[in-house]
């Protein structure tokens, strides 16, 4: 077991077709906690994959790398995805149901 408390592991799940969650576990036995679009107490917040992965992994010379890499080879994880959610706005929500925001940030490894 990972006593540093670095080991975590982040997970999209999909809880139904309109509706995914980006999860982070710092335990293999638990299914963790919803980061991003808790379908349950907010079913109008949708995660979505531009690219249909979550993670981006790169190697040092900070060439991308195979969707599933050695974990040795990566030095560097980007993230990226949309968080959807219905359109606030009642003035132009007939015109534009959803409002959609694009987050991505990296990470660097120090193995």
């Amino acid at each position: 077991p990972d006593e540093t408390g670095e080991d975590v592991t982040y997970t999209l799940f999909t809880e139904s077709a309109a509706c995914s969650t980006i999860r982070r576990s710092a335990s293999a036995s638990s299914s963790g906690e919803a980061l991003v679009g808790e379908c349950s107490t907010n079913p109008n917040v949708n995660v979505i994959t531009l690219t249909g992965s979550l993670f981006t992994y790169y190697d040092s010379n900070g060439i991308q790398l195979a969707a599933s890499p050695p974990v040795d080879d990566i030095k560097r994880i980007k993230i990226t995805f949309s968080v959807r959610e219905t359109n606030p706005d009642p003035r132009t929500r007939s015109s534009n149901a959803y409002v959609t925001s694009t987050l991505s940030s990296s990470v660097l490894l120090r193995n």
